[in-house]
């Protein structure tokens, strides 16, 4: 088989494409990476990742060894378990979600950002910001023209949407099939430690989850990092307290006219340690996401188009699944694509192959972060109870 090593054009300069790209770079296969935002810190999102063995495999099996050896050391130390409790800080024996497994080597906390940071070390020259996707072209010699809003277009071996939820080239690829409105909401924030004082001391450390009737509250501890090596520029964070409450839309009424007014109103008879984590929130920091569910793709041929991520399989954030499930569709990319370069496959059976499996993960990952939801806060029964009235 005659070697060709393809050139890629990534959509999305998110977790997931970075991913990929840092094991292309591993690989030696040229790549660019095509983000809309204007920078890295353009927009709010999360500002915590939970990173499992999953999640980990896959950096580890992209990033060169010093990098993943820094993302280790910048996440938050590891805590002995989770607390459940309630809106009165007692202790809950009787919640969980099933798919927070006990693993033998715990999970990373890290901050979203910080990570996106260490994904970029080494390949900036080749991430472009300020680009936008129009739409693209495949062309009968198996090419991809990739056009631009601003009018720029490239030409590239294999096109890769990398681009979240609301992907355009999920769009292009299988129109008509996006995602659906849960009906859920998850509402991010994030507390100074500095400005903790009044927050519960046990609070202050490891990860607690609150759960209270129709939500539920994941609360982290995360803090600075360590020193950072020489030439490699990653922004300053102090501690913090990371703060995501997940729940249905209607438990939140007057949301959209005063955000943090409805957080007042929710938590008025909550124990004061505990409001104080949301009296005490950066109001700049605070962020609202609709959570979506991923549908069905039908089968089809494949191209030399195809996604990753929350592109294909956007998924709740109950289970802690979503990052860790891009990271291994980029993961498995990177390793079809080396299949191609080295002579060992065909460019469309190698997409075909990922294809296939991307479809089981993804498919798993959804359904688990759908029992996530009901467990965390009864989503599907509050669903059906809304339907039903």
């Amino acid at each position: 088989m005659t070697t060709h090593s393809p050139h890629v054009t990534i959509i999305g300069a998110g977790i997931g494409g970075l991913c990929l790209a840092q094991g292309l770079q591993q690989t030696g296969i040229a790549f660019d990476v095509y983000e809309k935002d204007a920078a890295t810190d353009s927009r709010r999102q999360g500002y915590r990742l939970r990173l499992d063995q999953t999640g980990l495999a896959a950096l580890a099996a992209c990033l060169p060894p010093q990098l993943y050896s820094l993302l280790k050391r910048c996440g938050a130390p590891p805590s002995p378990g989770v607390r459940t409790i309630d809106a009165q800080l007692s202790t809950l024996n009787d919640k969980w979600v099933e798919d927070w497994q006990e693993e033998e080597e715990p999970d990373l906390r890290i901050n979203r950002l910080t990570l996106r940071e260490i994904l970029l070390a080494g390949i900036s020259e080749h991430v472009h910001f300020g680009k936008a996707l129009d739409r693209y072209t495949e062309r009968s010699d198996g090419m991809v023209d990739v056009h631009f809003t601003d009018g720029s277009s490239v030409l590239s071996d294999v096109l890769v949407g990398a681009d979240g939820a609301h992907s355009a080239v999920m769009g292009w690829r299988f129109p008509g099939v996006r995602p659906t409105e849960s009906g859920d909401i998850c509402i991010y924030g994030t507390t100074a430690m500095a400005a903790a004082q009044r927050v519960a001391p046990e609070l202050q450390s490891g990860t607690s989850v609150l759960f209270a009737p129709g939500l539920a509250v994941v609360i982290d501890a995360m803090p600075s990092q360590p020193d950072i090596p020489p030439g490699l520029a990653l922004t300053a964070i102090p501690d913090y307290l990371y703060w995501a409450m997940i729940g249905r839309r209607e438990r939140f009424a007057g949301m959209e006219q005063d955000l943090q007014g409805c957080l007042a109103d929710i938590t008025a008879s909550w124990s004061p340690a505990l409001k104080a984590l949301f009296e005490l929130a950066d109001p700049a920091a605070i962020t609202v996401t609709s959570i979506r569910h991923a549908t069905s793709v039908p089968p089809c041929n494949s191209s030399a188009v195809t996604v990753l991520g929350d592109a294909i399989h956007a998924m709740s954030p109950a289970s802690g699944l979503g990052a860790n499930t891009a990271l291994a569709d980029a993961a498995a990319l990177s390793l079809a694509l080396a299949s191609v370069a080295h002579g060992e496959s065909g460019l469309l059976p190698a997409i075909a192959s990922y294809e296939q499996a991307l479809r089981v993960r993804g498919e798993a990952a959804v359904a688990a972060s759908r029992r996530g939801s009901a467990q965390l806060f009864g989503a599907e029964e509050s669903a059906m109870h809304a339907r039903d009235s």
